[in-house]
């Protein structure tokens, strides 16, 4: 987060083309790191519209382009489900996926063997920036209960390249670090042309077995991924899903899929009803 004390003297000086001096605070606030560091810069002659350089934390271009890579778009999705079944939910239910659009590194160069120099260059930084988004949108780590991931792949790279990012400790560890998580995160993979629409499994960050927590958010970049880019996604819940209700392994009846008794009673897996049985009897 920016604050810009001396903003209002700035406009009034690009209005009247006179040298105005400027005092600037910049004020990062870092959710991962638990603290907000700032730096002050004064600037006594400053030309009146001249742009103030972004702070070096929040330039998150430059430096994943330092780190060999380019970075063309960051997009956040945020669902907020407030009615389920014709009823009010308790509580906050909120989905976030967060989405960068990188180039792909790899697009041209023919088969690359090792992959890991260009993912441990990047995926740290992109991992963090994504998180740093979604903490923001949730409400912080502590309001974090599930989490997923996912890529999509253009059309002109390998499956594996989309793998090497997310499959890596160099992007998942870093979401789960931020989320306060401990589960390994639920995913998903997809290859597809710009506008492909993925959908990013999520399930609970320290009990990745809690059924309630099973989960989805689905997202889209209309203009990505282009054929040479990849689209990489971080997903957080702040709850269960809404109203669940069926229950876990420790409740389930008793159930023996070796046993042919399991199947063919009642109106279960089977499609087939009593009423359909009984007319086809008569």
């Amino acid at each position: 987060m920016l604050f810009w004390p001396g903003i209002a003297g700035l406009c009034c000086g690009a209005l009247t083309g006179a040298w105005v001096p400027v005092s600037v605070l910049w004020h990062t606030r870092d959710p991962l790191a638990g603290r907000i560091t700032g730096t002050r810069e004064k600037r006594t002659h400053m030309a009146a519209g001249t742009a103030l350089a972004p702070a070096p934390e929040l330039d998150l271009a430059r430096a994943v382009q330092a780190a060999g890579a380019v970075l063309r778009k960051v997009v956040v999705h945020e669902d907020e489900v407030l009615r389920e079944g014709g009823l009010v939910v308790d509580g906050l239910v909120r989905r976030v996926a967060a989405a960068a659009v990188i180039r792909n590194p790899w697009v041209g160069r023919g088969h690359v063997a090792d992959l890991a120099p260009a993912v441990a260059a990047t995926a740290p930084l992109v991992a963090r920036a994504l998180a740093h988004l979604l903490l923001d949108a949730a409400g912080g780590a502590h309001r974090v209960e599930a989490f997923g991931k996912a890529v999509v792949v253009g059309l002109d790279g390998e499956a594996e390249h989309g793998a090497a990012f997310i499959h890596t400790p160099y992007f998942g560890d870093v979401l789960r670090w931020a989320t306060e998580g401990t589960s390994i995160i639920a995913f998903s993979e997809a290859r597809g042309d710009a506008g492909e629409t993925i959908t990013v499994p999520m399930w609970h960050k320290t009990a990745a077995a809690t059924r309630s927590h099973y989960q989805s958010v689905q997202v889209r970049v209309p203009d990505a991924p282009r054929r040479d880019e990849l689209v990489l996604v971080a997903a957080v819940s702040t709850s269960a899903r809404p109203r669940a209700r069926i229950g876990d392994r420790t409740t389930d009846a008793p159930f023996d899929p070796s046993d042919p008794a399991a199947y063919g009673h009642g109106n279960g897996d089977t499609g087939t009803s009593s009423d359909s049985t009984a007319g086809g009897a008569a």
